[in-house]
C-alpha cells in the first residue's frame, strides 16, 4: 500500500469518521455562537490529531473489506473537493445562523460521501443481513 492509499484509506476508519463528526458537530456550535477560534480548534484539532495518530496504523483491514476497494476507486479529489466546499458551506451557514446553509454544506459532505457507499452496496459478497425469526 502506498503513502496515497493509507491517506485515503484512513478516512474510512470508524474511529476517524466519529472523530469527524464529533468535532463537526462542535465547531458548528461553536461558529454559531461566534466563537470562530474555538469554532475552528473543535473542527481540524481532533480530525488532526486523530488522522495523525491513525497513519501509523495497519489499514491493510479496510483495504481488504468492501470499503477499501470503493474508497480507493470513488473517493476521487473532485469528491473530497466537494466535502471540503460542504464543510465551508456549513461553517459559514453557522456563522449566519442559516439552517439553509448548514443543511446544504452537510448535503455537499454526503455527496461526496455517496458514491463511495453506493460502490460499498454494490460490492460482491455483500448482502443484507437476513433475519431470522426465533421461535
Amino acid at each position: 500500500m502506498n503513502a496515497a492509499e493509507r491517506r485515503l484509506l484512513h478516512q474510512a476508519h470508524p474511529v476517524k469518521i466519529a472523530a469527524d463528526l464529533a468535532a463537526d458537530v462542535a465547531g458548528t456550535i461553536l461558529f454559531w455562537r461566534r466563537r470562530p477560534g474555538a469554532g475552528l480548534a473543535a473542527s481540524l484539532l481532533l480530525p488532526v490529531a486523530d488522522s495523525a495518530a491513525l497513519m501509523r496504523t495497519d489499514r491493510g483491514w479496510i483495504r481488504d473489506s468492501p470499503v477499501g476497494p470503493a474508497m480507493l476507486a470513488e473517493m476521487t479529489e473532485r469528491r473530497q473537493t466537494i466535502r471540503l466546499i460542504g464543510w465551508i458551506l456549513h461553517v459559514v451557514g453557522a456563522w449566519r445562523h442559516s439552517p439553509a446553509l448548514i443543511v446544504s454544506g452537510w448535503g455537499c459532505i454526503v455527496a461526496g460521501w455517496a458514491p463511495v457507499l453506493l460502490a460499498v452496496r454494490r460490492a460482491p459478497g455483500i448482502r443484507p443481513r437476513a433475519t431470522t425469526a426465533h421461535q
